[in-house]
């Protein structure tokens, strides 16, 4: 069941909310234009998974996210 004050404390947060989350896409480019994995792997927790865009594989945990951003950024990506 939906909580109706949670949905409004939600919207209500929607600003603050896309702030924060352009202040992490930013961090993001950033570390990614380091053109370092390691700076790049440490914005993620360690029992983060992704699933990359062109790939199959389930990037679990900080080794494999900086394996695969290691390999990533070998293609210098443009950002």
């Amino acid at each position: 069941m939906t909580n109706v004050n949670q949905e409004i404390s939600l919207s209500e947060n929607a600003e603050p909310l896309e702030a924060v989350a352009c202040e992490n896409f930013s961090k993001w480019k950033k570390a990614l234009e380091s053109k370092s994995q390691k700076e790049v792997a440490q914005l993620y927790a360690e029992e983060s998974s992704f699933l990359p865009t062109l790939s199959e594989k389930l990037i679990q945990g900080v080794g494999e996210v900086e394996e695969y951003f290691r390999h990533f950024l070998e293609k210098s990506p443009s950002v």
